[in-house]
């Protein structure tokens, strides 16, 4: 069985040259298609052979709404000001002050407007396009994006620190229906970015603080945060959002009081980031951090015949 699997492991390697070079590039090695261990190559694996058909529904930043309304009828989410698909029709003179455009089909593309004198109309328009010319997450295998009907979206922007242009983000990993690892970053609105200050702080579902991070993000110093006085009922929306799902990293904004719905990721970081030791007085790493965060990771059972056929043709 294992001489079986390995040769398995070395055609997806070779059909899927792109991809493997990709992983090997940001993580030093191989990945093991066939008999993921890891966090990161649970990812692929998923890439590869899992076609949950709500995975298009969670990764439409439109539809998904519908399905939180339903799940989760009383998590909060930003308002939608406008969808469509031409960006010329976006309504400017009818928007508030603030708001953010980003497209429905993909990741990490967002446009913030945080006064009316800081919209550009043929120049949003001209973003917007490149946005919507081309299905999102080809070279990564991502599978769950390609069904998305492409649109474009308006939302209203949540201020955190609205004095500060801050927001601050956490995110929680779900596996089987339970939150085991959570990162919080702060963020700053510079221009018309988000911008992360620094790392993201990883926590155990108690909030203890665990010593690793993400080697991607290395710039600024690692600091503490203090539990979220709605750390609770952020971690009840989480676990709601993904019962029934073996993994799924669910997005809040906590705003003064009010929890907020943010995104549900079905690939985070498209499995390709390596994770490090972070230097923390008091806190020890127990075990490398990929393996741990794919323990816990149950994969759905999907049969030898179906793997074969979408690993080497699908």
């Amino acid at each position: 069985m294992a001489l079986i699997t390995a040769c398995f492991n070395t055609l997806l390697c070779v059909r899927h040259r792109r991809l493997t070079r990709i992983f090997r590039k940001r993580l030093g090695r191989l990945p093991n298609y066939a008999a993921p261990q890891g966090y990161n190559d649970k990812i692929q694996w998923r890439k590869l052979f899992d076609r949950n058909p709500l995975f298009p529904v969670f990764l439409d930043k439109i539809a998904v709404r519908g399905h939180v309304a339903r799940i989760t009828p009383g998590l909060k989410m930003p308002d939608l000001l406008w969808t469509g698909t031409n960006p010329e029709a976006i309504p400017f003179d009818r928007l508030p002050g603030r708001y953010v455009i980003k497209p429905n089909c993909r990741s990490g593309c967002n446009h913030f407007v945080l006064s009316p004198s800081d919209a550009d109309p043929p120049a949003i328009s001209k973003m917007c396009r490149k946005w919507l010319a081309g299905p999102f997450g080809q070279a990564e295998k991502e599978w769950g994006y390609l069904p998305v009907e492409r649109r474009l979206m308006v939302e209203a922007f949540l201020d955190s620190h609205p004095e500060e242009n801050r927001t601050r983000d956490f995110r929680f990993h779900v596996f089987n229906g339970r939150v085991h690892l959570i990162t919080a970053a702060d963020c700053k609105i510079t221009g018309t970015r988000r911008v992360q200050l620094g790392m993201a702080t990883y926590y155990d579902r108690e909030w203890r603080q665990l010593p690793y991070f993400n080697t991607r993000l290395q710039s600024g110093v690692p600091s503490a945060m203090p539990r979220p006085h709605r750390l609770d009922t952020m971690i009840s929306a989480a676990e709601t959002l993904a019962s029934g799902i073996d993994h799924l990293r669910v997005d809040l904004y906590l705003v003064e009081d009010h929890v907020y719905f943010g995104e549900l990721t079905v690939y985070p970081t498209s499995g390709l980031v390596a994770y490090a030791v972070m230097d923390v007085p008091g806190l020890a790493p127990v075990e490398d951090f990929d393996t741990a965060l794919g323990r816990p990771w149950q994969l759905p059972e999907i049969s030898t015949a179906r793997r074969l056929y979408r690993g080497l043709f699908g």
